[in-house]
């Protein structure tokens, strides 16, 4: 079967608050060649793909033909699913990120298309536009430094950036507006049925008195009462 896997470090999961619902997830030494055989599932793919069994820790799955662990069962709640972070399809699979050279090296396969993603924490008063600033000096500081390695096959310079922007902007993009928009129609509904709710609740009280004495002379609640 088909399934969408990411590398992700140990880091990933606690920093964005997750646990596993059963089992654990990665431990940092389980990033190193021989322990990285180890994976953890979504939810969708434990109910879908293994019959929500509860005995999944413990069971081997095998990716590209080569067998792996599963240590982890991530909660129902769990997405990381953002086409804006370039993640286009839903992830099923989390897998340890490699630190090999064959994953790590420039000469390793496909280094040169390799997207590296970190997410991470702001220390107090460093803002994004502030470490945007400090990584684009860092890459254009390495590619100087190491010409030899950010060349391509025939001589020409490879282009080497790093970026930084808000989880929140990169996970909305440029729908910003339209959820601005969709969350002041929900309030002008919203202060509708209130409007709405509140003139039937002062009309019952204004005619509470009539009502009373109607009932008492034997009138029904279902009889129509004058304008």
């Amino acid at each position: 079967m088909r399934v969408y896997a990411v590398r992700v470090t140990a880091s990933f999961f606690p920093l964005l608050g997750a646990g596993a619902a059963l089992g654990r997830t990665f431990s940092a030494d389980e990033k190193r060649p021989g322990r990285n055989h180890v994976v953890i599932v979504s939810d969708t793919f434990w109910r879908g793909r293994m019959g929500a069994d509860p005995h999944a820790v413990g069971k081997t799955l095998r990716l590209n033909g080569d067998p792996s662990v599963v240590v982890g069962v991530l909660p129902p709640g769990f997405s990381f699913d953002y086409p804006t972070l370039g993640v286009p399809e839903p992830a099923e699979i989390y897998e340890p990120f490699q630190m090999d050279d064959y994953y790590m090296l420039r000469s390793g396969e496909f280094s040169n298309v390799r997207r590296v993603r970190v997410l991470a924490r702001h220390r107090a008063g460093n803002p994004a536009t502030k470490t945007a600033a400090e990584l684009d000096q860092i890459a254009k500081r390495l590619a100087h430094e190491y010409p030899a390695i950010y060349r391509g096959p025939n001589g020409q310079a490879l282009r080497l950036s790093m970026a930084a922007q808000p989880l929140r902007e990169a996970i909305v993009g440029n729908q910003r507006p339209l959820l601005w928009l969709l969350l002041g129609s929900v309030g002008v509904l919203l202060m509708i049925a209130c409007a709405n709710t509140a003139q039937l609740f002062w009309r019952s009280l204004k005619r509470g008195r009539e009502v009373a004495i109607r009932a008492a002379l034997g009138a029904s609640r279902r009889s129509k009462l004058p304008p």
